[in-house]
């Protein structure tokens, strides 16, 4: 994680999403702390994606749509929220 922080003071964005890549099962609470701190890290700079079609499950074994929105609703605030689900992809895609 500590090159995350190098990244960010570099300028570098994240991308919020496929929680269960870090070998982690919903609803991804162990992850909480490290959440808080790459949102203090990227603010601003942060994009979530739901990472559908999650390749790496079976058809019948897709983690729900809305597990993967958890750890965002459950950590960070609602202006991050909604800055990394609209307005930061707007800025940084745009």
């Amino acid at each position: 994680w500590q090159a995350g922080g190098d990244g960010a003071r570099g300028g570098a964005g994240c991308t919020l999403s496929g929680w269960y890549r870090l070998r982690e099962a919903a609803p991804y609470t162990a992850l909480d702390l490290e959440l808080g701190r790459v949102a203090g890290w990227f603010a601003g700079r942060m994009v979530w994606g739901s990472d559908w079609p999650h390749t790496s499950f079976p058809v019948d074994a897709l983690p729900p749509y809305g597990g993967n929105w958890e750890p965002v609703a459950r950590v960070l605030p609602a202006p991050q929220q909604n800055d990394a689900a609209s307005l930061a992809p707007d800025r940084l895609y745009a």
